[in-house]
């Protein structure tokens, strides 16, 4: 274990408002950690100077996390399978059939909540981008895919 004293600071330490008490650094500014980006072209400028492997990076275009796996050059990026995906919001008026075009390229795992009740449809993957639910009667809820 480290004897170190202090905190070593590589970037800008502030407060995040005028009535924060507590200074904060941004997760993009930080070495390791968890990081986000809009794409994955953006997600590869992360610097090699801030990046270790095990950090974890989300994506917004395709709403994955991937984490540095093996090594810390770009082609070591391994997507995980946490979180939500794509989430779909079938409102009114309500359907029996839900066409969702998520574009994650591949056929996601899908939960189905309407109202208070999570509730099971009959799923078909038409492709890779397109999952249709379909339901007994016509229901509003969300389809959260993963």
């Amino acid at each position: 274990m480290s004897n170190r004293k202090g905190i070593v600071v590589a970037n800008t330490v502030v407060t995040s408002a005028t009535t924060d008490e507590y200074p904060v650094a941004e997760a993009n500014d930080v070495l390791g950690g968890l990081h986000s980006a809009k794409t994955k072209t953006e997600r590869n400028k992360i610097w090699r100077e801030r990046r270790i492997e095990g950090m974890m990076c989300y994506v917004e275009a395709d709403g994955m996390t991937y984490q540095l796996v093996g090594g810390i050059t770009d082609d070591k990026w391994v997507p995980l399978d946490i979180g939500v995906a794509y989430m779909f919001e079938q409102g009114s008026p309500a359907s029996a059939v839900w066409t969702i075009d998520h574009n994650l390229e591949r056929y996601p795992e899908s939960e189905v909540q309407v109202g208070d009740i999570w509730t099971e449809p009959t799923v078909d993957h038409t492709n890779k981008n397109r999952t249709i639910l379909t339901f007994a009667f016509p229901v509003s809820g969300r389809a959260y895919l993963r």
